[in-house]
């Protein structure tokens, strides 16, 4: 990976911060950590379009967010990062599934601003992908802790450690299950602007659609929030990778609209129209039996990504939600339409 030392730019060496450039208002409502390196970039996927069917298949790539580490965790966590250090944080909890790209985005970036990571994983199918996140979580958290259910997360056994700070004077902050929340997704609220601004530079045509994957739902309902917003005319069409309790149209539009709360709290954009559900379109049917279970549509599509775009996409998230919105564009019938994947697994194997 690269030196650390160089991980946390400072904010003039960077490009303009997306959200920020499109409403400069929230400069002094939202403290944020700049980690990422945008834009990211977007790209015909003509091969792997080609092999099913699709004229113009593209990609935004936010596996290269930031270095060393992408994906789409780093756009949330500039914003979690600017929250809990100007709380005075020092430590943090994060709980999710043994192979959490979240769980190990916490521990890296917060390690390099002086946040120690307390990481709680609950069980989920194992593969290598798993393993080898697993393993660079145990690297750079303060402490893991594995739980029997993700269930008990919460309500046991990081709350024992959460208590045991607040009497020792230091409570932590704690981040929300994959990151997301209100707060964070103003992180793809802006990734929307970002992305206008390509299309005006004829960087790509707009798309019919923009598909991504959807788990925590944060980074599905700032894109609705950023979409409308900037005038964008496509269609955000999630592809649900979690049990459906989790991931579905009611908490991404909820999700949403509290988005659309806090940047009209922050005087950025004048009262706005709330979300409705019928606004979140979550494609179910991709999931498989379980959380983390490798689908053979899922392993099909992450060797033909790789194979014939040198994409590394995994089996748990991308893999499906590519899969989904290749399987959804047949359906349609949008063999010639320009259509977008949102990439949101990290791209850098340095």
């Amino acid at each position: 990976m690269s030196n650390p030392a160089s991980l946390l730019q400072p904010v003039a060496a960077l490009a303009p911060h997306p959200l920020l450039d499109a409403f400069p208002a929230v400069a002094g409502h939202f403290p944020l950590v700049r980690i990422g390196e945008y834009p990211t970039p977007v790209r015909l996927l003509s091969r792997l379009g080609a092999a099913y069917g699709l004229d113009q298949l593209w990609l935004k790539n936010d596996g290269l967010s930031g270095r060393p580490y992408g994906g789409n965790k780093v756009r949330k966590l500039e914003f979690l990062l600017g929250a809990a250090m100007a709380r005075g944080a020092r430590e943090w909890i994060a709980a999710a599934a043994l192979g959490s790209h979240h769980v190990f985005a916490s521990a890296l970036y917060g390690a390099k601003v002086g946040i120690r990571t307390h990481a709680i994983l609950f069980p989920q199918p194992v593969t290598d992908h798993v393993r080898m996140m697993f393993a660079a979580t145990r690297q750079h958290a303060a402490s893991v802790m594995v739980i029997p259910h993700p269930v008990l997360s919460p309500l046991a056994s990081g709350w024992k450690w959460f208590a045991r700070a607040i009497t020792a004077g230091r409570p932590p902050f704690v981040l929300p299950m994959g990151g997301s929340g209100s707060l964070s997704s103003l992180g793809y609220v802006g990734a929307a602007f970002e992305l206008k601004r390509q299309i005006e530079r004829g960087e790509l045509p707009e798309p019919r659609a923009i598909f991504t994957a959807v788990g925590s739902c944060g980074t599905m309902a700032g894109l609705l929030a950023g979409a409308r917003l900037a005038g964008l005319n496509s269609r955000v069409v999630g592809i649900g990778v979690v049990e459906r309790i989790i991931a579905n149209p009611a908490r991404v539009a909820a999700q949403a609209n509290q988005c659309l709360r806090l940047l009209e709290q922050a005087g950025a954009i004048p009262r706005q129209p709330l979300f409705h559900v019928s606004d979140a379109l979550v494609l179910p049917g991709y999931l498989g039996v379980r959380y983390g279970d490798p689908t053979p549509l899922a392993m099909e599509i992450v060797e033909q990504a790789r194979k014939l775009e040198d994409l590394p996409l995994e089996t748990t998230y991308t893999g499906k939600a590519l899969a989904g919105a290749l399987d959804y564009a047949r359906q349609q019938g949008w063999r010639s339409e320009p259509l977008l994947f949102w990439n949101t697994c990290n791209s850098y194997t340095e």
